[in-house]
């Protein structure tokens, strides 16, 4: 796992909860080539109220929240369109020159014109109904300009984009909207779709009673409204009376099947890293009646079905969302892990779900502008950052707030604990505000002056005594760390009574989740084919199912993690490069398939992984989770024999071998030796560990034969004496074990009985009695045909396993 030197200044990534405050943004829109100030471009935050045009000199100027998830849209009709994601806003607040691309194509180049053949109306009423939708709110709208619509009709298909914003007046919700319509399609199917950013502007006045009433009923049955709803109730009886019946469900031969109806909806929903933001969690189909809402009409509930879900669901064109006789239903289908959405109950990444049903059928004339008021009227839940005070201090202590930084730095000061030391030195090894970081200094110094106040220092001085850090400490290191990564947070947040090792020894190695790109189906070729390899080339070599396959250092050290299916058994190639194993793991434990990935955290320079179902972290070197919701499940991973060799002798003994293709798919610079060459150069470590034993160097290579129990009595064996001696006998527990060595050291173990051994040469094995032995990959065939079977084993650094298993016994 590489370090990166971090330049962050945590408090620009963590903005405080509380009163909506604003930044006021201020920029200056030039044209890219001729540097000519630009006019009467439209600039606003998408789907809202909130823009301006820019004036005669280009110049725009107007405010947001700092809270804002939303794009910021730039549009002019000679103009490329741009948007702006709400983490550069700040780059706008101080006044900026932005330059925007032109069109390839002038304006006089593009025909408008008013007149309108029966071809022209056809197409246009397809394209109004997809736009708008249909019913009572849509023919109360009307499209004032559509001469900047172009058709593009081919085999049946309809396109449609626009030259310029399209003005509409939606005369039921009392607004006009103007909309940059970027592309929609109407296929022979069925099948629509459009994308474009409007801005809303609102014409009702307060006595316009119709209006105001019809945007009440309408928040009070959208998607936003539902999320509040969500959070409010405790349990499917208050969601009840909000007007919400849920259910999870799963689609399998041609229709839905519910597979959970949960009790207590609010569990579903968990503060994300950044405050005012929720996450959202569910099965595949989140199903959502609406009791208030009756249904339209006695036919079912169609939706258009793209080829791709039609490939993924094995149906037709159209697929039913099941009927109701009373009322409507609404289904979201989960693409990525959760949907995260903001405190005015707005989708943030929009891509992790698709809506179906009711929702979906709300088009442009049945939406609300995403600062409807009653959005900014919802009180956010309040955050569990706010539930205990010391974990409002640290939020504070790291926040952007001058003052509060200041108030949360005397608060520490007056009322000194041991359990602060933890959170404290987790925020000087990662800020890099030159004041939090001198504050934090000073405040160890004086508190502590046995440590150093430095990260790497003052964490292994800690580490000599038992545990200090307060229950508060797994949800600051949620808030702290998920500034880094929005994935970090779920792995400690209400987690404290989850773990099975020391929190403040979880230490972040540098990345992001899976930062590291693993490998996954990796191609692989024959032993003729891989001409990229050199004789003395380091591999990992394994046999599973009777086929040997070959995993190159050169190739593996760039991704640490490789996932695989060999046959019907899933496996995962786990090498953590700061300690030297390479151990692989079959991902199946009691049927449950765990996919598994590279946590982004280390625990004593030995990486931790993470399964996808519950971002539990896991113990590379046991296979076992160890922090999370899987802890104490009793769950252990089978591991697999594996062999590091050169890959001559690996060739040698498995002419028929696969090995790895270079061609990953990534760009790295694959030659021997070249990853990780200054770390492995030396016997320094990059992250600090709670002792060393100077019985071995730290990076000594030592063999680790791993029978059942074998954690009872440890037992490693150096790699330097098992290539003097070439063969060894041993016992944990009651496994009596004999492991020999080929003559580059690599080394495999098998279980033996009461046989005795007296050498291993040339490939050639003996017992005392000068019988002959075959040797092969899964077993020893003895001259009765007697098999005694290999046993799993990996090699390890020295410093990486004595860490993990202090009373190993070491044979050197």
């Amino acid at each position: 796992m590489r370090w990166i030197l971090l330049y962050f200044w945590i408090g620009l990534s963590c903005p405080q909860l509380g009163n909506a405050q604003q930044v006021e943004l201020q920029f200056k829109l030039v044209d890219k080539v001729t540097k000519k100030s630009i006019s009467d471009a439209h600039i606003f935050i998408n789907n809202s109220s909130i823009g301006t045009t820019s004036d005669i000199d280009g110049y725009c100027k107007f405010s947001v929240s700092i809270l804002e998830t939303q794009v910021l849209i730039i549009t002019h009709v000679s103009y490329k369109t741009l948007n702006i994601v709400p983490k550069n806003y700040k780059h706008l607040s101080k006044g900026a020159t932005i330059e925007m691309q032109g069109k390839n194509v002038d304006l006089d180049e593009i025909l408008l014109t008013s007149k309108k053949d029966k071809k022209w109306k056809k197409k246009f009423r397809k394209f109004r109904k997809t736009l708008l939708g249909d019913g009572k709110a849509a023919s109360n709208c009307k499209i004032l300009n559509p001469e900047v619509l172009q058709f593009e009709e081919k085999n049946g298909n309809l396109w449609v984009t626009a030259v310029d914003l399209l003005h509409i007046e939606n005369n039921y919700l009392g607004y006009t909207i103007h909309f940059w319509l970027e592309e929609l399609s109407i296929e022979t199917n069925g099948s629509t779709y459009y994308k474009g950013n409007g801005k809303y502007i609102d014409k009702a006045q307060a006595n316009d009673t119709q209006y105001i009433e019809r945007r009440k009923l309408l928040y009070k049955h959208s998607l936003p409204n539902f999320f509040r709803s969500l959070i409010k109730s405790p349990n499917k009886s208050a969601l009840k009376k909000l007007g919400y019946e849920l259910s999870f469900e799963k689609y399998d031969n041609g229709q839905f099947n519910t597979i959970l109806i949960p009790t207590e909806p609010s569990t579903l929903v968990l503060p994300d890293s950044i405050p005012g933001w929720n996450r959202l969690y569910f099965s595949e189909f989140l199903t959502i009646k609406h009791l208030e809402l009756d249904v339209a009409s006695n036919n079912e509930v169609q939706v258009s079905v793209s080829p791709a879900e039609q490939q993924k669901f094995g149906t037709n064109k159209t697929q039913s969302l099941g009927r109701d006789a009373q009322k409507e239903v609404s289904r979201l289908y989960k693409i990525e892990p959760y949907l995260l959405f903001d405190k005015r109950g707005n989708i943030i990444n929009k891509s992790a779900v698709k809506e179906y049903g009711y929702w979906a059928k709300q088009r442009l004339a049945l939406t609300l502008p995403i600062d409807y008021k009653a959005f900014s009227d919802y009180s956010v839940k309040e955050s569990a950052f706010k539930l205990i005070d010391t974990l409002l201090i640290f939020q504070n202590l790291v926040g952007i707030d001058l003052k509060k930084r200041s108030e949360a730095l005397n608060v520490l000061q007056k009322n000194w604990s041991q359990s602060y030391i933890a959170p404290l030195l987790d925020v000087l090894m990662l800020s890099q505000d030159l004041w939090l970081q001198k504050s934090v200094r000073a405040l160890l110094d004086e508190h502590v002056p046995s440590i150093e106040s430095n990260f790497y220092n003052g964490i292994q001085l800690l580490w000599k005594d038992e545990p200090s850090y307060g229950s508060y400490y797994a949800d600051f290191k949620a808030y702290l760390y998920g500034a880094l990564d929005p994935a970090f947070y779920q792995y400690f947040y209400k987690r404290g009574d989850q773990s099975k090792i020391r929190l403040d020894e979880i230490i972040w190695g540098g990345v992001r989740q899976d930062g590291i790109p693993p490998l996954k189906l990796p191609t692989m070729m024959s032993a003729s084919q891989s001409t990229y390899l050199s004789d003395t080339d380091e591999v990992f070599g394994l046999v599973i199912n009777g086929e040997a396959l070959a995993y190159p250092k050169r190739i593996l050290a760039w991704h640490e993690f490789l996932v695989d299916d060999i046959g019907e058994q899933s496996i995962a190639v786990v090498y953590c490069t700061l300690c030297g194993t390479v151990i692989i793991y079959d991902t199946e434990f009691n049927g449950v398939k765990h996919n598994l990935g590279t946590s982004g955290f280390l625990y004593r320079s030995n990486k931790l992984m993470y399964d996808q179902d519950t971002q539990s972290l896991w113990s590379t070197i046991l296979g076992q989770p160890v922090l999370g919701p899987l802890v104490d499940q009793n769950i252990e991973l089978s591991i697999l024999p594996v062999e590091t060799t050169a890959w001559r002798e690996w060739r040698e003994r498995h002419p028929n071998t696969h090995v790895l293709s270079i061609n990953t798919g990534h760009s790295r610079n694959y030659d021997e030796g070249e990853a990780y060459k200054d770390y492995f150069s030396d016997d320094k470590l990059m992250f600090p560990v709670p002792r060393l034993d100077t019985r071995l160097s730290n990076k000594a290579r030592v063999f680790i034969p791993r029978p059942k129990n074998f954690a009872t009595h440890p037992l490693a064996i150096s790699v330097k004496y098992l290539k003097r001696k070439r063969i060894h006998q041993d016992k944990i527990d009651e496994q009596r074990l004999l492991i020999i060595a080929d003559r580059n050291g690599s080394s495999r173990a098998y279980a033996i009985d009461d046989q005795q051994f007296k050498s291993y040469k040339n490939g050639v094995l003996l017992d005392n009695n000068d019988n002959r032995w075959d040797v092969k990959e899964d077993a020893l065939i003895g001259p009765k045909r007697q098999q005694l079977l290999r046993i799993p084993g990996h090699e390890a650094f020295w410093f990486a396993w004595i860490n993990v298993f202090p009373e190993t016994r070491i044979i050197y």
